[in-house]
């Protein structure tokens, strides 16, 4: 097998497939790091301060960088967003989404980053899949404004109050 397959791809395709042991330290940051996770940590650390809470959805290769307090306990909303095959959820999964919006709007993260993926028929997107939760899309229209987007990370930064002075 491994003898057909260098027959038939080119080593500069196979060199990007298996590109070789990298010259970082096992577990390190860089190890894991790629050129837009690390362009999405260094925002969102310039633009908070260490007391500014983050949330960050379907990307823990981004959230365990940064160097914040979050929101909630749910790291990955996949348990909030992942239905039976009818559509439905769970009575918990309820009950978890409401603590997941409760969450939110008592925090007040400085920043809710979102990773949109989607699926490769293009018809399934993670901004559909937690948006589907109930509340967030009010949540977010009415306390956050989208601020940037790098690659597929939205960047939704909550909007200040306006003083009545």
């Amino acid at each position: 097998l491994a003898g057909t397959i260098m027959f038939l791809y080119s080593w500069r395709l196979i060199s990007r497939i298996f590109p070789g042991p990298s010259a970082a330290n096992p577990f390190s940051n860089a190890w894991y790091s790629d050129s837009v996770t690390s362009r999405v940590v260094s925002y969102a650390l310039s633009h908070t301060k260490p007391t500014d809470a983050v949330e960050v959805t379907f990307s823990p290769s981004v959230r365990w960088r940064i160097d914040r307090p979050v929101a909630t306990r749910f790291n990955l909303p996949q348990c909030l967003t992942l239905s039976k095959p009818d559509g439905s959820f769970m009575s918990y999964q309820r009950a978890w989404q409401t603590e997941y919006i409760h969450g939110m709007d008592r925090v007040r993260p400085k920043y809710y980053i979102l990773r949109k993926l989607v699926d490769l028929s293009g018809t399934y997107s993670t901004l559909d899949l937690i948006l589907a939760v109930p509340g967030l899309r009010t949540l977010l229209d009415r306390n956050y404004r989208l601020d940037t987007t790098i690659a597929d990370y939205l960047f939704y930064e909550r909007r200040e109050p306006v003083n009545s002075d």
